[in-house]
């Protein structure tokens, strides 16, 4: 198990989301297709000893449009859910991590105008702990 490869399975998974038209596998220079998204790790820590791990913070952000407009708000309502019921099915991020959550959640969300290479958009943006043991 390894981080990047829970970043991968994460990138895999989401793109299976029902309506969503690209997932991006790199952050790409600028971003044409909607709604899209990308998963890339914000911060962790590792955990030496016996029982060697990791517990990440993984990002998933879900670009509902390039503008800020009620339609935009009004569609990107549904991410939440959709994520939800993505993670529940697949806790281990397909054998990739030992576990999506922690004791107090499973994932936190925050929507609104997020920025992307100088332009407003607007998402979802999903922090989800995970923790990937290291044998």
């Amino acid at each position: 198990m390894t981080l990047e490869a829970s970043v991968d399975a994460l990138t895999t998974l989401a793109g299976t989301l029902d309506g969503l038209r690209r997932m991006y596998d790199d952050p790409p220079s600028s971003i044409s297709e909607f709604p899209c998204g990308m998963a890339y790790i914000e911060s962790g820590e590792y955990i030496a000893g016996p029982s060697a791990h990791g517990n990440h913070n993984l990002v998933l952000v879900i670009y509902e449009s390039n503008t800020v407009t009620q339609q935009a708000i009004d569609r990107a309502k549904r991410w939440p859910d959709l994520v939800r019921t993505l993670l529940t099915a697949n806790l281990t991020l397909s054998g990739t991590a030992s576990h999506v959550g922690n004791r107090e959640r499973l994932f936190s969300y925050r929507a609104g105008p997020m920025p992307y290479n100088d332009i407003l958009h607007y998402g979802v943006r999903f922090l989800i702990p995970v923790k990937v043991n290291y044998t």
